[in-house]
């Protein structure tokens, strides 16, 4: 059955190359991309922040502006544009509230206090941009909680247009952690009618939350693995919002990201001075001395290293690495850390570097040029992590080569298969429990297996050929968006 193209129109409140703070504007980037080269049109809208090149990114003034009226104020909003992008029309909203800031969401000290304020006017000026197309999208996919408010806003407004009679929302959640909750208060500066306020709208235990705005009004729901899909209905991972995801079940789906295979690619990777695949598994050991220099370690030659590059929180695991750190280097490990984040475990990794000067390798940084190496110089990547949607560490690890070593929860258990030998897909290594016993019996094994070459090496390779790419997580948003088509 041949499908025609579609006109996705995707806003988010950050997307990469533009404006980034996490893994959203690598999806908000790479996804709308990956569409295009199925043949969709695709525009995407973002906040025109003060951090975005013009002339880097090529963004000119459109000469169109758009009013919006938050409380009886007036608000001018100017469109700018760009098409760095290949294939895309990119929008970005201009007003004073982004372009005024130094940062996107806030500073070291907190959250800007006018974001309920910030985020509303996204949402209503990306809702009457789009009004301004000459069609009407198939679909508006809108991401976080900063976009939230777009579904309600598009089903529930008062006088809704016509304009939005086939077009289809997708809201997706990235992170239930964060939702955009604020004091009831500031429920004006949505601009939705009072009787939305509500369990069952955007009420929250006497508060406004603008995440459930696309939980309760989006045509579907989609997060970024299978796994967090079904994990976000409990309470231990629901994040008080599990009775609201339940309410909506049948129209969530969990869609592992990709990742994009011209950053990450040993064979190409700029970042490498000496290139691998799967044919030139000899180089990656070069690369492996060479991490093993700049971080001053002494290479032995037969001894695996274990590679962490991470935010340094409770979160990612953090806690565990330390407290297993003695056993693995008396097990014949070297472990390598890099990453930025709470003081508390900079000074607690900084100790373990003082107590293991040849075996443990810190770099509390933010370098992309050694991330890229750490990936391809390391034999094992740790990724133990509390609770983890989708993750793109070990994606990227498997692509170089890295074994994974991780918590079997979210999108690592759905993209890791834990190793077994009679297993043809096996590649990496998972353990259930939140716990250091667990992680370094799951090391072990790992190491039963690092010890015989033949085997690692069937191993490596199989992980090397895995396919996380766009391209592939980019079909399936593709058919979520023809199952809604087809209900019009």
């Amino acid at each position: 059955m041949s499908f025609r193209p579609l006109h996705i129109v995707t806003v988010s409140s950050e997307v990469h190359p533009f404006a980034k703070t996490g893994g959203l504007a690598d999806v908000a980037g790479a996804l709308p991309q990956a569409l295009a080269r199925l043949g969709h049109k695709n525009t995407v809208i973002l906040p025109a922040y003060r951090i975005i090149d013009p002339r880097k990114f090529n963004v000119t003034g459109t000469g169109q502006t758009i009013t919006c009226s938050i409380e009886n104020v007036s608000h001018c909003v100017n469109i700018l544009k760009s098409d760095h992008l290949p294939g895309i029309t990119t929008l970005f909203l201009d007003h004073p509230a982004f372009s005024g800031r130094s940062e996107l969401y806030g500073t070291a000290a907190g959250d800007y206090p006018d974001n309920a304020f910030r985020f509303a006017l996204f949402c209503r000026a990306a809702v009457e941009l789009i009004e301004t197309l000459e069609q009407p999208p198939d679909v508006v996919h809108c991401h976080d909680w900063q976009t939230g408010l777009i579904p309600a806003l598009i089903r529930c407004s008062p006088g809704r247009k016509t304009f939005w009679e086939k077009t289809n929302t997708v809201f997706t959640i990235h992170n239930l952690a964060y939702q955009g909750v604020f004091p009831k208060e500031q429920y004006a500066l949505t601009g939705l009618p009072e009787k939305y306020f509500k369990m069952d709208g955007l009420e929250f235990y006497g508060q406004v939350n603008y995440l459930k705005g696309g939980i309760f009004f989006a045509d579907r729901l989609t997060t970024v693995s299978p796994t967090y899909a079904r994990e976000i209905l409990t309470p231990e991972q629901g994040f008080q919002l599990d009775g609201a995801l339940k309410a909506r079940e049948k129209v969530l789906t969990g869609i592992i990201n990709g990742i994009d295979y011209q950053e990450w690619d040993p064979a190409a990777d700029k970042y490498l001075t000496i290139n691998y695949d799967q044919a030139r598994t000899a180089n990656k050991s070069n690369l492996k001395r060479i991490l093993y220099k700049k971080l001053g370690l002494v290479h032995s030659g037969n001894r695996p290293l274990l590679a962490m590059v991470t935010r340094l929180a409770g979160q990612k695991g953090c806690d565990l690495v330390l407290e297993a750190v003695d056993e693995l280097v008396e097990l014949g490990c070297d472990l390598a850390v890099l990453g930025t984040g709470e003081q508390r475990y900079h000074d607690a990794f900084e100790r373990k570097k003082r107590l293991y000067p040849q075996n443990f390798g810190l770099s509390l940084s933010f370098d992309p040029g050694l991330s890229h190496l750490m990936y391809a110089g390391s034999d094992m990547f740790l990724m133990p992590s509390l609770y983890e949607p989708c993750g793109l560490g070990q994606m990227i690890a498997l692509r170089y080569g890295s074994i994974p070593v991780a918590r079997r929860t979210g999108g690592l258990a759905d993209t890791i298969v834990d190793y077994e030998p009679s297993f043809s897909d096996s590649n990496g290594f998972l353990f259930d429990g939140f716990n250091s016993p667990e992680l370094v019996s799951a090391v072990k094994k790992a190491l039963q297996v690092y010890r015989k070459k033949e085997d690692w090496s069937l191993l490596t390779g199989r992980a090397m050929s895995g396919d996380f790419s766009w391209d592939r997580s980019a079909i399936k948003y593709q058919e979520l968006y023809y199952s809604l088509i087809q209900k019009n």
